[in-house]
């Protein structure tokens, strides 16, 4: 996603987004889970709080200076009041600009999605039965994906061309219920051969790294939307069940720190990227990025140690239980290590 924000918009962008969004769903899902399990019951109050220390702090303060820059430059501030409310995602229907917070639209998404899905597992999940949930979940994986293309392939064909179908909720859930999907058929024990998964698994990654060559396509929207969240979860699965594999990239420093300062970076790199664009625009794009890129990494790494750890420490009062905080689902496999970006 920082790359396909760049000067190479051609990559990374919307499929790590859709990557991003099927990895939360399931960690959310297994957190859910996890602490159904050992508490019988899942405090919403406290989840909801934990929420929002993990992503209020961060995104005021990002928000604030951008408010800054652009009463400096005599622009409108609706972005800002959309970015704060989590309905970014709405301004393209709404004919809002957001010059240096467009990127905030896939985590409006996201809440309003985690509005409704804790309560609505919650509610699934009293059945004695599974299949409910797991018919529910995957319903809902259906009908978004297939009012997406519905709508989507008319949008292509009208004149003046409308607002993308992708930047709402409902055309894009589907993403996030593929990683709901994938945490609860976990909880079932499923039994797969290891090279199925393993073969999977890679043909997944591939077709991930297929669709990033194809971010800016009219078929990208039709086509890779629905089957890229499918792919990452085949790979997810691989390196659960792989856990060794997933464990020694867990290991590798410079990877973890990304991963602790990642929600730093997502808010960052877009107005700092864009702010910068002037500046470096006669350079080569490689180098630009290269620049842009380290500015936004010691911004994020700023963000993580002055904003975020305070409310981090305070988040941990709001924990479930150590009991409760998954180290694995299913069976051993390790997600708590990957789970406090998200969660």
């Amino acid at each position: 996603m920082l790359v396909g924000h760049g000067p190479f918009p051609f990559l990374g962008g919307g499929p790590g987004v859709t990557v991003f969004f099927t990895l939360s769903g399931f960690l959310i899902t297994a957190l859910l889970l996890e602490e159904r399990r050992v508490n019988r019951r899942v405090d919403l109050g406290r989840f909801y709080a934990r929420r929002a220390l993990r992503l209020l702090p961060a995104l005021a303060v990002c928000l604030v200076i951008v408010g800054i820059v652009l009463m400096i430059r005599d622009e409108s501030l609706s972005g800002v009041w959309l970015a704060a409310l989590y309905v970014a995602n709405l301004a393209p229907a709404l004919g809002e600009r957001l010059p240096y917070l467009s990127h905030t639209w896939s985590l409006s998404l996201e809440e309003q999605f985690y509005v409704v899905w804790p309560l609505t597992l919650l509610l699934l999940a009293r059945a004695r039965r599974r299949w409910p949930v797991l018919a529910v979940t995957a319903a809902g994986i259906v009908v978004c994906a297939g009012l997406r293309i519905l709508v989507d392939s008319k949008a292509v064909l009208a004149e003046p061309p409308p607002v993308r179908v992708g930047f709402f909720m409902l055309w894009r859930a589907d993403a996030l219920l593929v990683g709901c999907l994938l945490a609860l058929v976990l909880g079932l024990a499923l039994r797969l051969p290891p090279r199925v998964i393993r073969l999977s698994g890679v043909a997944g990654a591939a077709v991930v790294l297929a669709a990033s060559t194809q971010a800016t396509s009219d078929l990208y929207f039709h086509t890779w939307f629905t089957i890229v969240p499918v792919a990452t979860a085949a790979v997810l699965l691989w390196l659960l069940v792989e856990s060794s594999v997933l464990s020694r990239a867990l290991a590798f420093a410079p990877l973890r720190y990304t991963g602790r300062i990642s929600y730093g970076l997502y808010l960052w790199h877009f107005p700092i990227f864009k702010l910068l664009e002037p500046e470096l625009r006669a350079l080569p794009g490689v180098v630009e990025l290269a620049l842009a890129t380290a500015v936004s990494f010691a911004v994020a790494a700023l963000s993580f140690r002055v904003v975020e750890q305070p409310f981090l420490r305070l988040k941990r009062r709001f924990a479930p239980g150590r009991s409760a905080r998954p180290t694995s689902v299913a069976g051993g496999h390790p997600v708590g290590a990957v789970s406090s970006t998200v969660h």
